[in-house]
């Protein structure tokens, strides 16, 4: 899969396409990139989920390959790659998935994105960072429905914040 993002200056975009389900056997390589102009906003989330849980399906075996790039007026700001070529193993390992069945990452690029820090460290534990100026990025990680609810949060808050729409969620999350 290949998303191509390009927003002109004074555009704003909301990219929040719901959960990516990554089934048992499965090769993903997915790559997103982002092209911002002058003074382009752009909320983002994505979320992978790490096989079917309600049916009690674990991505064992298979391969991911996810990968982000985020330019702003051609300059590289932010490049960041996920692979799982050997799930089971990631999943138990510590310093990996810890045992974590879904990871959402999740980035607001605006100029007065650092206004957002601490309220987007509240919502996600602690789990955002200012990686380049203007590009705030949080990464959740746990079991599928806690992702979805932490993000589902942190989206609601933010989109209030950053853009003043109503603290809800788009209709495609709600339906």
């Amino acid at each position: 899969m290949r998303s191509e993002i390009s927003l002109a200056t004074d555009t704003t975009l909301e990219w929040l396409p719901q959960e990516t389900i990554v089934f048992d056997g499965a090769r993903l390589d997915r790559r997103i990139d982002v092209s911002l102009d002058g003074d382009a906003r752009l909320l983002a989330a994505e979320t992978l989920v790490l096989g079917r849980a309600a049916r009690g399906e674990v991505f064992a075996r298979g391969s991911v390959l996810d990968r982000w790039r985020v330019r702003r007026g051609g300059r590289l700001l932010w490049a960041d790659a996920t692979r799982l070529d050997e799930p089971a193993a990631a999943r138990a390992e510590r310093f990996a998935l810890d045992g974590a069945g879904a990871v959402a990452t999740m980035l607001l690029a605006a100029p007065d994105a650092a206004s957002q820090r601490e309220r987007l460290r509240e919502l996600t534990g602690g789990g955002a960072s200012l990686v380049a100026p203007g590009l705030l990025v949080a990464r959740l990680v746990g079991e599928a429905g806690e992702v979805r609810a932490a993000l589902g949060r942190a989206l609601t808050e933010l989109r209030a914040a950053a853009f003043g729409h109503p603290r809800r969620l788009p209709r495609l999350w709600r339906t």
